[in-house]
């Protein structure tokens, strides 16, 4: 689950009439992410100050204040991991038991290595938390970047899903000039150059100790996981056999009926969950990824090609081709044509 640490920070940059009474803080912190209040107040008080302030840019102050050494044992695990490369692939892995509301994937190509920020938990999220978090993760990256490698590393690509806020110029202070918005995922990228580089701040004794202690936490916090969390959670992480029911019961340890039945409770279906997962793992697939649409289709569970794609046009509103297209690359050269 996510460190209380997180949500102290937060509160010290909330504006004070927004922030919690400090017998209500302290309850908050002392059960963070073991109750439903607790796991509630950091998205809540995220909501409200966007309430208050819909222009705010508290997702860069927030971000400023993420250095990865001074954080949690998850940030330590990374900041101690052997290199770059194996720092990406450690938050691909295990990013998740964070219990956070977003999904990071890594992907590594022969020029870059990358992370995309994903919303398969659920379906309607604002504009305002997709800024908040895309601001907050990958300012946080580039901490973690600059402090393990050198202070003058930048990105090569920076991809927002978002409208430019009236703040944008800030953005290039703290990730260069290759920044694009309004695409259609969220994709925070650097040379590949990087990812055989070792960290130095690496230690293989503290990268085992933090990376178990991260494990044994994890399995600690799952238990205060909502089911449906849990559901979408293990949907993305069998793919593609988990988008058969009968196979994502097993996983869950439950059976058929009972998966429904539970999920029924919480207002959702297997369906339901399912669709947002391969909604958010396609757009990671065809553009982060670069997959083929048959190759996506077989990773998603459809049996056809011709399948997915009337899947993806009834989901979204717009084709495959659509969406391709208008990744901001591919937008620049159809302007070119």
């Amino acid at each position: 689950m996510l460190d209380e640490i997180y949500f102290r920070l937060l509160m010290e940059l909330a504006p004070e009439p927004l922030k919690p009474r400090p017998l209500d803080a302290e309850r908050i912190v002392n059960n963070f992410g073991m109750s439903e209040e607790s796991r509630d107040a950091y998205g809540h008080l995220v909501g409200s100050i966007y309430e208050n302030d819909p222009s705010s840019d508290i997702g860069l102050h927030y971000g400023r204040l993420l250095c990865p050494y001074a954080l949690c044992d998850f940030s330590r695990a990374l900041m101690t991991a052997p290199s770059f490369g194996n720092a990406m692939q450690i938050i691909n892995d295990l990013h998740y038991m964070q219990g956070a509301s977003y999904y990071l994937t890594t992907f590594e190509s022969s020029d870059s290595i990358s992370i995309a920020l994903n919303y398969p938990y659920k379906k309607n999220v604002s504009e305002h938390q997709r800024r908040f978090c895309a601001e907050a993760v990958f300012i946080y990256l580039v901490n973690l970047a600059r402090d393990s490698l050198c202070h003058s590393i930048s990105p090569c690509k920076v991809w927002l899903d978002f409208d430019k806020p009236s703040y944008a110029d800030a953005y290039s202070e703290l990730f260069g000039l290759n920044i694009e918005f309004n695409a259609p995922l969220s994709i925070l990228e650097f040379k590949n150059e990087l990812s055989d580089v070792g960290l130095k701040t690496s230690n293989h004794t503290l990268h085992k100790t933090y990376i178990k202690k991260c494990v044994d936490s994890a399995r600690n916090a799952e238990r205060y996981w909502s089911f449906d969390y849990r559901t979408s959670t293990q949907l993305i992480r069998h793919l593609p056999d988990s988008f058969n029911g009968s196979t994502l019961s097993t996983i869950l340890s439950i059976s058929p009926r009972g998966l429904q039945k539970k999920l029924s409770l919480l207002g959702t279906s297997f369906s339901e969950l399912s669709s947002q997962a391969r909604i958010e793992l396609a757009k990671v697939f065809l553009i982060q990824q670069n997959k083929s649409i048959e190759t996506t289709s077989e990773l998603l569970g459809f049996q056809t090609i011709s399948g997915f794609r009337r899947f993806f046009k009834s989901e979204l509103g717009m084709t495959t081709n659509e969406l391709i297209a208008s990744a901001p690359e591919n937008a620049a050269i159809q302007n070119l044509l």
